[in-house]
């Protein structure tokens, strides 16, 4: 996985960090480190200026997808694990073309996420056994906390606009590289939409593509 520190290099960041400070508030380094509470800029898993996600930094590198020993299956989705003497041995998927199917194997890792991943868990007959039998789900492994203590990662998006007097020209000249580079109509009538925007907004210019 590649974790990179985002730029952040507008004055508009500057700006916004020494007024939480004048506030009271303090910055930290590292919102995964010792100390997460606090301001700072996003760690972000970018590469080459593209997410970097589990799939791209694991299996589409080098010839991962050609082992013999791996499988891939697209547009499937587990309904259920499989135990065996109170142990997952498998799961039970379907596909996108329909049917059921099972999967085995000497170790099963669940990572469907925060929701998923208990969901799956109880439906499988693997959790709270009170709980379950009031969903009319058969009990197979007792387990209480499975589904308990979520907590929400909430985020408040705030978007800031900065006009210079040099940006007028920055956009002009991106939309006459824009305008040789895109042979999509549709994305540069997308590009003559913003220009005009800025244009109407915060300046007297005008931009012809002929």
């Amino acid at each position: 996985m590649t974790l990179e520190r985002g730029p952040a290099t507008n004055e508009l960041f500057g700006a916004f960090f020494e007024a939480v400070q004048q506030a009271g508030y303090s910055l930290t380094d590292d919102v995964n480190g010792w100390k997460q509470e606090g301001f700072a800029k996003f760690d972000r898993m970018i590469r080459g200026g593209k997410r970097c996600s589990a799939s791209v930094a694991y299996l589409h590198t080098g010839s991962v997808l050609s082992r013999p020993n791996l499988t891939v299956m697209c547009n499937a989705t587990v309904s259920r694990l499989l135990l065996s003497d109170g142990r997952v041995s498998g799961v039970e998927y379907s596909t996108a073309l329909g049917g059921c199917d099972w999967a085995r194997g000497a170790e099963v890792i669940v990572c469907g996420g925060s929701i998923n991943s208990p969901q799956l868990l109880q439906v499988s007959g693997i959790g709270d056994g009170k709980l379950l039998k009031q969903a009319g789900i058969r009990p197979l492994h007792q387990l209480g906390g499975v589904g308990q203590n979520l907590q929400d990662h909430l985020e408040v998006m705030c978007v800031c606009e900065r006009w210079r007097d040099d940006m007028a020209r920055e956009i002009q000249l991106r939309l006459l590289s824009a305008s040789q580079q895109f042979i999509d109509n549709q994305t540069l009538e997308r590009y003559h939409q913003i220009f005009n925007h800025f244009a109407s907004n915060h300046h007297s210019f005008t931009f012809n593509n002929s």
